[in-house]
């Protein structure tokens, strides 16, 4: 009978290596391209851990697809606390079996080798979903900019933690990267899908701003095009503020993987600002015909 304080027989035998096969699914299934590039990269900044870091993306990314595309907020709920159970399973020294359902192919190699190294992983995984039930239960709420921006910097902390944990276990980032790259990446993320988000219910713009642009909460509002292009300089300004911070990270060459992370999201708002610039003039133009 399994205690819960040790592992099941052989568990952590067959957990101590991930197939570069599953590795490479994974890191396809995250979105990400050029996985040669990646087998330099990730051991460089991640060492014996790469694989692990390259399950953790393509989890979490997995598990934002499975619970955002689900209009409906109870299978979303329901979805998220089978993927608790589920952790809580492998974290006992359980048996769990990954299958081929995402993101459980992914999610129970990492748990597993998580487990039997410590589980210095699970309380930052655990405060991911904490933050993913929060944002599914406060669909169709409108936000204040203070409680939105707790939200913000819980879920931020939680993923950058996160990766910090997998590339130098016991390394405390510095907590001026936390805040403003937390709110550099999810501001961005909250403008770059704002249309989407809103179509699903998510309201990632605060009261104050609805109010302000007289936005209506769908997603075919046309004023949004003119909230993003007044909020965009204020999240860029984040992203220069964060990128201060990086100097101070040790080791080095998590902080270049930070800023590489960064710096895509960045580029993503960059194009949703030309486009939502492009709206506006294109609007002001169709209103001076009529």
């Amino acid at each position: 009978m399994l205690t819960g304080e040790e592992p099941e027989r052989g568990m952590c035998g067959s957990a101590m290596m991930v197939p570069v096969t599953l590795v490479r699914e994974a890191f396809e299934h995250a979105g990400e391209k050029y996985f040669p590039l990646a087998r330099i990269l990730y051991p460089t900044v991640f060492g014996a851990e790469w694989r692990s870091a390259i399950l953790a993306f393509a989890y979490l990314k997995c598990l934002d697809d499975l619970v955002d595309e689900d209009s409906s907020r109870h299978r979303a709920l329901t979805a998220l606390a089978r993927q608790r159970a589920l952790m809580a399973r492998v974290y006992r020294g359980q048996a769990a079996r990954a299958g081929q359902r995402l993101p459980d192919r992914y999610g129970v190699p990492l748990f597993r080798r998580d487990y039997c190294q410590g589980g210095a992983l699970r309380p930052h995984l655990t405060a991911v979903l904490r933050s993913m039930e929060f944002d599914t239960r406060r669909r169709g709420k409108r936000l204040g900019k203070a409680r939105l921006d707790t939200y913000v910097l819980e879920l931020g902390a939680s993923v950058l933690q996160l990766f910090a944990a997998l590339a130098a276990p016991g390394t405390a980032l510095p907590t001026g990267l936390i805040r403003d790259g937390s709110r550099a990446y999810l501001y961005a993320d909250a403008l770059i899908d704002v249309r989407h988000d809103l179509a699903l219910g998510v309201i990632n713009v605060s009261r104050e701003d609805m109010a302000r642009y007289a936005l209506s909460g769908r997603g075919d509002d046309p004023r949004l095009a003119i909230w993003i292009v007044r909020r965009a300089p204020a999240v860029l300004r984040q992203f220069e503020r964060a990128g201060r911070h990086l100097y101070a990270v040790r080791p080095r060459r998590l902080g270049l993987f930070i800023a590489v992370y960064l710096a895509g999201k960045r580029r993503k708002l960059r194009q949703a600002l030309a486009a939502a610039s492009a709206d506006g003039r294109s609007g002001r133009r169709g209103s001076r015909r009529q």
